[in-house]
């Protein structure tokens, strides 16, 4: 009775191989890399569609971020923050345990998710992450992994770029410069 509802066996695999060239293509984000992938968006049905469409405009976030050297540094006046320099701030829930929404911050120092309690990760602890679809989870040394599910793809993209630059100074050293968002 459903087979009519179900995509063809050929459709599902070119959106398989669709999205998986957009997680490829998430690594280095270049415009034409982007547009190409455009274009060979389906579009159909329409809840595909909405999730096409948003990662494509999520791609063209990161591609903007990535271009540049320098972190986002973004104002906020959050008690969290501190002293810390804010490169992202957005409504995020942790996965698991609470499932409880509140706000992800992404400092010069530290990962922050503040939901009915404040929980926080200095970068020398977080060891490794990962992005799936709208979550991005984090390992952490000495602790259990940290799963965090963003609004769009756009925001899991950006997050999950950040996390790795802003990690990996941990060991290298360098410290990129900020620029205001």
């Amino acid at each position: 009775m459903w087979r009519p509802f179900r995509k063809s066996s050929a459709a599902a695999s070119a959106d398989a191989t669709w999205w998986r060239d957009a997680s490829e293509i998430a690594g280095a984000p270049t415009e034409a890399a982007i547009a190409a992938l455009e274009q060979r968006a389906t579009f159909d049905p329409i809840e595909d569609a909405d999730r096409q469409r948003e990662m494509i405009a999520g791609l063209r976030q990161l591609a903007e971020i990535a271009a540049s050297a320098d972190l986002p540094a973004v104002v906020t006046q959050h008690r969290v923050i501190g002293s810390d320099t804010c490169h992202f701030i957005g409504p995020a829930s942790r996965v698991g345990g609470t499932d409880s929404s509140g706000k992800l911050f992404l400092t010069s120092t530290r990962l922050v998710l503040v939901t009915g309690a404040v929980a926080s990760w200095p970068w020398h602890r977080v060891t490794s992450m990962a992005r799936v679809d709208r979550d991005v989870i984090f390992s952490v040394s000495g602790g259990d992994a940290v799963h965090v599910r963003l609004n769009t793809f756009g925001e899991a993209l950006v997050v999950h770029h950040l996390a790795e630059r802003l990690s990996s100074r941990r060991t290298s050293g360098s410290h990129a410069g900020q620029s205001r968002i």
